[in-house]
Parts: structure tokens; sequence; C-alpha cells
């Protein structure tokens, strides 16, 4: 509920990048010159170009900065680390009715629904809207942020959107054009529907699995430039090859052409 603005955003993402870093910093705080060269590390002019940070390298998203006092040289930040998921380092909060700052004296102030932060990090973001409409609103208003520019700053470094009515529940991939077909509503393991907004979060938006979502089950499309989530069925199945693999057990993967089982057989891979 502290949270409201942009400005304590950026606030509460370097108390908890200060606190993971301690042996690094050395107790030495960092200085407003360096926070200003984070910002702009951790600030990207894509999502595509966030996720390729947010990914890291083996596992963790890392920065390198130059310390002010150039005797201590550079030295490497830890933003996430997506080995260490619902434990140790990671910090997840949730915020809404974000208030944004005007980027300029014609724009309009927006405020965001709710935002779900991990390490400090907007990375969830998930629109509203009454029962008596349809999500699809919410899909549009999120289109027009994006169109308006409003994802830069700290929040460009979304990750997935959710759209709901309450009883009508999808995710999509943050990406700078959102296309209606890639909306994609979630079943469980016996491919029942589900569409509820709270059963939705229990199942979705809950830690481990909001975290895994936008690391485990997340790839990039270097060609098109794009975020690409995969879809219920293909982590039920990926799951359920990591509990055969602790059994020693071999078996298939059995879909339809074009379900997406070349992605779920690399991020099998990858995962492993």
């Amino acid at each position: 509920e502290d949270l409201k603005t942009e400005d304590q955003l950026w606030d509460n993402f370097f108390r908890i990048l200060s606190n993971n870093n301690r042996d690094v910093l050395d107790d030495v705080p960092l200085s407003e010159n360096e926070k200003s060269i984070i910002k702009s590390k951790v600030t990207h002019s894509t999502f595509y170009n966030a996720a390729k940070d947010f990914t890291g390298a083996n596992g963790q998203y890392r920065i390198t900065l130059q310390r002010d006092d150039t005797k201590v040289g550079t030295i490497s930040l830890l933003v996430i680390d997506h080995n260490n998921i619902a434990g140790g380092s990671s910090v997840y909060e949730v915020v809404h009715q974000i208030q944004l700052d005007k980027r300029n004296d014609s724009d309009r102030k927006r405020r965001y629904d709710v935002t779900l932060l991990i390490n400090g990090l907007p990375v969830i973001q998930i629109e509203l809207k009454a029962p008596n409409h349809s999500p699809l609103e919410a899909f549009n208003q999120i289109q027009k942020y994006i169109t308006e520019q409003k994802f830069n700053g700290i929040y460009s470094n979304i990750q997935m959107f959710v759209i709901t009515n309450g009883t009508d529940t999808r995710y999509i991939a943050a990406n700078q054009h959102l296309l209606e077909i890639l909306l994609s509503g979630w079943v469980d393991k016996n491919t029942n529907p589900v569409t509820n907004y709270l059963d939705f979060a229990r199942d979705v938006l809950s830690i481990p699995m909001a975290h895994q979502l936008v690391s485990a089950y997340s790839v990039l499309d270097s060609q098109q430039k794009s975020i690409i989530l995969l879809r219920p069925y293909q982590i039920h199945a990926i799951e359920a090859i990591f509990a055969a693999s602790k059994r020693q057990q071999s078996g298939y993967v059995w879909h339809t052409t074009g379900s997406g089982k070349t992605l779920t057989s690399y991020r099998v891979a990858h995962n492993l």
C-alpha cells in the first residue's frame, strides 16, 4: 500500500537491490550518480530488449556498474536470480493503482490496476474490467498504453499481461504489438478451463508459478524480436517430463501439427 508512484517504485527497487548485494557493495551505499546509471541499464526501449536482460545468463539477471570510487572498479549486481525462485534473494510484491508521471504537458495521467513485482521490477501487469464488460476492453486499453509509450522507465520490464472481468481471464506475452489471437486462457492438468480470476491467480499468478512462467516457460524469438509465453498444455507437458525424469522414465509428447512441440522440446532441454 505504501507504493503508489513511479519514484516510490524506484526507491523500493534500489532498497531491494542494495539488500541483495550487500557483500558486493561492501557497505558503501549507491550514490545518486550510480543509481542514475543503473536506471538507464534497467530501462529498455522494447519489451523484447527487457526480456533479453531479464532472462540473463546462467539463470541470473545481472548488471555491471563502474563504481564512483575508482579504487573499487567494476562490480556485478544481482537483480533477479531465476535459480532461486520463492526463496533467498527473491522478493515478491503486489501493488495497485500506481500513478504514472506525466511525460509532457499534453499527456494524460494514468493509473495501472495491479502490478506484480519481482525484486522491485514490474514484471506482470493485470488490467481489470467490471463483470458486465468484456475483458477485451482491458486488452485494448493495454494496447493503447503501449501506443502512448506508457510502459517505459521501470515499467519497461513488463514480461506478461493479464486481462480479466472476473469470469473471463486470459494472459499474453508483453510485446510492442499485441495480437488478440495470441491471448491464452488457462486450463488445468485435466484440461478444465480456469477462467475465474481468483482461480487463475491461484494457479498462475501465485509463487512459484508466476516467476516460473516468465522465466522457465518463456521463449525469446530472435527473428521476430518478440517474447513467447508457453500455452498451458505445453507447461503441463514440461512438468510431466520433469516428473518422469526424476523416476528415470522415458516417454513421448503427442500433439497435433502446429501445437508447439518444438518449443516444448526446446524449453525442456534448456530447463534441464
